[in-house]
């Protein structure tokens, strides 16, 4: 069958059609759920106090439903999207009903955000988070007084800054993005809310120049994620070419970094090449070429972003390490 969504198709063979409209407005409902208040309160509490490296409970709260806006490169829609749509719950969960060994939950809501992550077969899929526990064994290797995160993801570099007691500065274009953030720091006491700028990173801000000892992101890899225009400022507004993104957003980003840190102190990246771009070597080039030393390669191990499956890449990601001198 074909199923038309928001002036796109899919030609599907999976397909559970004994699913009612009211049960799919009750599945829609319960999908947008958030956990309880509490529950985010403690798990905040905890990761602020060492006794857990878990988000779940605050990434569903704060995050999910923004990050679901975004879509990923070769999928036809955001989750958002996809959830607008009747037929297109009834595709999920008939690829769920198909494969009950690897959809084992028995919560249905668990196993569409499952299909979302693992198994959306094109239709919709979910964005990566940057690992807790990565950021967590970086900040304790550098042991930096001040942190520039030049692109603030989903809230789990800003996190591990409050937990390693780290003053913790952040650049997104992304406004309801960086409005949750403060909503975050200034709800829970945090005083350091003031430090979260709604602006590209190629915007330079004269009050970091020399403050920062520590500058680490994972940045957005050019086309492989698409964020919401709506919601945007800044460095994602305009259409551009792959040379003109590396020249208008990489470089300024890059040489806005080399202003703020402090002589002798350290730029760490992680970005991954694609079947489409070098972004690896070229952002390796951009920087070397402003006079930073690299110094070596970090892997890391415990992100694989679904964008970058089946593109004959290796998706075991780096992180490059490189010193101000």
């Amino acid at each position: 069958m074909i199923i038309e969504h928001l002036g796109k198709k899919l030609n599907t063979e999976t397909f559970d059609s004994t699913i009612t409209d009211e049960e799919c407005e009750e599945i829609r409902r319960k999908f947008y759920e958030k956990p309880d208040e509490f529950d985010v309160y403690k798990q905040l509490f905890e990761i602020k106090t060492h006794r857990t490296i878990k988000m779940n409970h605050v990434y569903n709260y704060y995050f999910y439903e923004l990050m679901a806006d975004c879509k990923i490169k070769g999928c036809k829609w955001t989750i958002n999207e996809f959830m607008q749509s009747n037929d297109l719950i009834r595709y999920s969960l008939g690829r769920i009903r198909n494969n009950p060994e690897f959809f084992d939950s028995n919560d249905i809501i668990d196993n569409i955000k499952t299909f979302f992550r693992v198994s959306h077969g094109g239709a919709a899929g979910k964005l990566s988070n940057f690992p807790l526990k990565t950021i967590n064994s970086l900040l304790k290797e550098y042991r930096p007084e001040n942190y520039y995160d030049f692109s603030c993801g989903w809230g789990v570099r800003m996190l591990s800054s409050i937990r390693n007691n780290v003053n913790y500065y952040g650049t997104d274009p992304n406004t309801r993005l960086t409005n949750t953030l403060k909503e975050i720091l200034k709800e829970y006491g945090f005083n350091n809310f003031n430090n979260i700028y709604n602006q590209g990173s190629e915007i330079f801000i004269p009050e970091l120049e020399n403050k920062i000892d520590f500058c680490f992101s994972s940045p957005p890899y050019f086309d492989l994620e698409q964020y919401s225009q709506s919601d945007l400022s800044g460095q994602s507004t305009t259409d551009r070419n792959y040379k003109a993104w590396l020249q208008e957003y990489l470089k300024p980003t890059f040489e806005n970094c080399k202003l703020y840190l402090k002589q002798d102190k350290d730029l760490l990246i992680n970005i991954k090449s694609s079947k489409d771009y070098d972004l690896y070597q070229d952002t390796k080039d951009i920087v070397t070429n402003l006079g930073f030393v690299f110094i070596k390669d970090k892997k890391l191990e415990n992100i694989q972003r679904p964008s970058l499956k089946d593109t004959n890449i290796d998706t075991n990601e780096k992180i490059m390490c490189f010193k101000k001198v």
